[in-house]
């Protein structure tokens, strides 16, 4: 109608559904259809505008893992398929199964080096054969026992036995032709070793290692080397009084002798004895003669020979005829 803002001549009802369908128009498609200020759509599409402004505020709102994980195509743990669900399963069992054969493995490994080795402290008499004692858990199967002696400081093996015999190609050269173990006791578990003509060199510290279908194991042993002998006692005929003659023929280094009896407990000797050493003809070893002055008649007596490596003792009893019965015993 004429004098009516904003007509354009078109009957009223047909601009009221042309400006509906623009504003509809608008809000499908926001950035198609932007009112120009001063049109009649301008007022009335406001509303549309600020919902139109706030979907693009949060359309360019940041994607978070999920929208960037579907829009990059891979799928978020609780969208994976079945298959993914069962093949990731699979892995963990395996790695489980895997974790729990290698603490067995290795428990029973470890379980292996537990075997008993056992040795004794002995001593070696210059010139003679020695013994350096040692035992094991014993094992039925003889294929499977390694003995194996080893000395500190000494290059080469001092001797080893496997495979139910002597292996002496690494036997160092100061051994050589002078070791052997008792084979047959070795299935009982005897690993001592046998050595012959013992030498001062020979002293030191020994190691006992065994291997075993059981395990293995291993143990030190402290040699010392010496010379001693068990004393002669006899009556001293030659004395102008009563005496008793103590003598041993070998030893080394210098010992010590003491001299007691069975009647005077306790009491000191060394004021009516005297003692002797006499070196031999190797320059090593000596000759010990101990003579004990103003014996009693009806007493026995002992003589004490000792040095850091052994200790021998000789006793002897005075009866009023002067007959004499010796006693010998020798203690390392």
């Amino acid at each position: 109608m004429p004098g009516i803002p904003g007509w354009d001549g078109r009957p009223l009802c047909l601009q009221g559904l042309l400006h509906s369908s623009a504003v509809s128009s608008y809000l499908s498609y926001p950035q198609l259809h932007q009112p120009l200020p001063g049109s009649p759509l301008f007022k009335a599409s406001a509303p549309a505008l600020a919902v139109s402004h706030g979907s693009r505020r949060a359309a360019a709102a940041p994607l978070t893992p999920a929208s960037s994980a579907l829009r990059e195509g891979s799928l978020p743990l609780a969208m994976a398929s079945p298959g993914q669900f069962i093949f990731w399963s699979i892995i963990s069992v395996i790695i489980i199964l895997a974790g729990a054969i290698a603490f067995i493995i290795g428990f029973g490994i470890s379980g292996r080096h537990s075997i008993t080795v056992t040795t004794l402290t002995s001593a070696g008499n210059l010139g003679e054969d020695g013994i350096l004692s040692c035992t094991f858990e014993p094992d039925i199967k003889l294929s499977d026992i390694v003995i194996q002696w080893l000395k500190e400081g000494v290059m080469g093996l001092v001797h080893e036995f496997k495979e139910g015999k002597d292996d002496l190609s690494d036997q160092d050269e100061m051994f050589r032709g002078r070791t052997a173990v008792f084979s047959d006791q070795v299935i009982v578990g005897n690993a001592s070793l046998r050595l012959k003509n013992v030498q001062l060199t020979d002293a030191g510290t020994y190691k006992c290692y065994i291997i075993t279908s059981k395990g293995k194991g291993n143990a030190n042993l402290e040699y010392k080397t010496g010379a001693f002998s068990i004393p002669e006692m006899n009556v001293d005929y030659n004395a102008s009084s009563e005496s008793l003659r103590c003598e041993a023929p070998r030893w080394f280094p210098q010992p010590t002798v003491i001299w007691a009896s069975q009647v005077d407990q306790g009491a000191n000797f060394s004021e009516v004895s005297n003692t002797s050493f006499e070196l031999n003809s190797e320059n090593v070893t000596m000759k010990v003669v101990s003579v004990l002055y103003n014996v009693t008649i009806n007493n026995t007596y002992s003589c004490m020979i000792e040095n850091d490596i052994a200790k021998a003792t000789g006793d002897i009893k005075v009866t009023e005829s002067q007959e004499s019965a010796e006693l010998f015993h020798h203690k390392i």
